[in-house]
């Protein structure tokens, strides 16, 4: 175990159960009430105690990180008041400061439930005598009764409807034509859209998915400047080409 000192109280560098351990520690140190203002002063004492801790899993990580997030958003709020925040961000202070009083409170009832759990009964079981069981149906109950009342529960259930059979169709991904078109134009240099669209479905709707995702495909190849994309007309088909700088 480590010992840091910092401004006249020291942090035991122990390994926490998790980041409210840690800023428990950090206000107690301070004598500080668990509110928006203690939690931006000790800010920098929990980052810092966060970068020497050591063996920390994927998980733990990440629960340290994300209360760090939170108190540089608490820490920018006391250093600028007129900072605009989000909801969301707004909404992720007041639920850390709830959560570690409320943690507090836990941790601080803890020693007393584990030193009477077990030892004191705080709810004794009633001494009722058992009874025997009796069958005891209404005066107005018939056979015929009991019989109309189970067909009409039988008849309200559910009926069982035996749904048609469909066969499950593969619709290609943008990100697969953007492969496809960047493999295809590696090897040929250049291509017409329309063979670089054509699909093999017999389908209109399926030829016209294709046809569009073809073309998202081919935009977005524009857009990073792969490939150059020429039009004679309106409406002829383009020619798609490698651009030169990329070779």
């Amino acid at each position: 175990m480590e010992e840091i000192t910092k401004a006249g109280y020291t942090i035991k560098t122990e390994a926490f159960s998790g980041p409210f351990d840690l800023l428990l520690e950090l206000i107690e140190n301070k004598k500080l009430f668990v509110n928006e203002i203690s939690l931006a002063e000790i800010t920098a004492d929990y980052i810092e105690h966060v970068r020497k801790m050591e063996s920390l899993d994927l998980g733990q990580a990440t629960h340290f990180a994300v209360v760090a997030a939170t108190l540089i958003l608490i820490k920018s709020k006391s250093l600028l008041p007129n900072l605009p925040l989000t909801k969301e961000e707004e909404t992720s202070i007041d639920d850390l400061e709830l959560r570690l009083k409320l943690y507090q409170a836990i941790k601080d009832i803890a020693p007393y439930i584990k030193e009477k759990y077990g030892k004191v009964v705080l709810l004794p079981l009633l001494d009722r005598p058992i009874g025997t069981a009796l069958f005891s149906p209404d005066k107005n109950l018939k056979k015929e009764s009991i019989e109309s009342a189970i067909l009409n529960v039988l008849g309200s259930l559910p009926v069982k409807v035996d749904l048609p059979e469909v066969t499950v169709k593969t619709i290609v991904s943008i990100e697969e034509m953007i492969s496809s078109l960047e493999e295809r134009i590696t090897s040929t240099m250049t291509l017409s859209f329309k063979e670089f669209s054509r699909s093999d479905s017999s389908e209109v709707k399926e030829v016209k998915i294709h046809t569009i995702v073809s073309f998202l495909a081919l935009l977005e190849l524009v857009r990073t400047g792969i490939i150059d994309v020429m039009q004679t007309n309106a409406y002829d088909d383009m020619t798609i080409s490698k651009r030169i700088e990329n070779i």
